[in-house]
């Protein structure tokens, strides 16, 4: 199975939470197997699709669909959109370096209807949930015209092909400092454990924690403090009106209290300062 194989540059990451930012989409990139390589932090996944996978398990269902979505656009050779089963849409593009295709980039969640399916509303109801709660969430996804989603996908293609022909995206075997930056970049919005890094990356426990340490200086549990911390200033600085909960909780912090006393601790001022930057 492929690992890391594509590199990319620190300015990518920046680049496309910007985008995301304008748009209003979420932007998750995929190896060829499926896994993550990157995923943008401007929005997570919507509450929509956050609700009704927990509440009716369709997870896998969801899985299912972007993997096949990600098959027929590699068949196709091109971008491709697709409408999921709840009535929400999303853009896969298969992107090609050096001549083969190296990744996927898929922008959701957004709409092109007004209402969710009709099948997902009787579950909704069988289920005896809230549907006005639901039909709420749907309807704070963007809705985009067969227009606007042209020129995303336009503007967003050029974008990536800029980026590999200046090779801030290539091909290459990463470092292991890097896997390991990789996976917690991948990662920012869980609870991130060395142990499981060390499985994901099929090293030690003790090998990790000696890269991290070789690499940067840092331990590897202060390394991924100090990555959601990053990760949290950008969102509190691509989204004014991104709450410091609701950031904090995008990077894997559930406890306000407990965040802002890390925050404290780690700046040196308050995570809501962040607000009037």
């Amino acid at each position: 199975m492929e690992r890391f194989p594509i590199r990319f540059s620190p300015d990518v990451k920046s680049l496309i939470e910007s985008f995301s930012s304008c748009f209003n989409v979420r932007i998750t990139f995929f190896s060829r197997d499926m896994e993550e390589y990157l995923v943008g932090y401007h929005v997570p996944d919507s509450d929509f699709c956050s609700m009704i996978q927990k509440s009716l398990g369709l997870r896998p269902l969801c899985q299912k669909e972007d993997r096949s979505a990600c098959m027929k656009a590699l068949a196709k050779g091109e971008s491709i959109i697709y409408t999921c089963h709840a009535g929400l849409s999303e853009a896969v593009i298969p992107v090609r370096i050096q001549g083969d295709t190296a990744f996927y980039a898929l922008i959701g969640q957004f709409r092109r209807c007004d209402s969710c399916s009709g099948a997902l509303a009787k579950a909704i109801e069988g289920q005896g949930l809230d549907r006005k709660e639901y039909d709420n969430a749907f309807q704070e996804r963007p809705f985009l015209s067969d227009c606007r989603i042209r020129s995303m996908l336009s503007l967003f293609e050029n974008i990536l092909h800029i980026l590999i022909s200046t090779g801030q995206m290539r091909r290459g075997t990463a470092t292991a400092a890097e896997e390991i930056l990789g996976y917690i970049d991948g990662h920012i919005g869980e609870s991130i454990t060395i142990g499981d890094a060390a499985k994901a990356l099929s090293r030690s426990v003790s090998s990790v924690s000696h890269i991290a340490r070789s690499a940067f200086g840092l331990s590897f549990k202060e390394m991924v403090i100090e990555h959601k911390l990053m990760a949290f200033d950008e969102m509190m600085e691509l989204t004014p009106g991104m709450t410091v909960k609701e950031a904090a909780s995008l990077v894997g912090y559930d406890d306000p209290l407990y965040f802002s006393r890390l925050y404290r601790k780690k700046r040196g001022f308050p995570p809501s300062s962040m607000k009037r930057k």
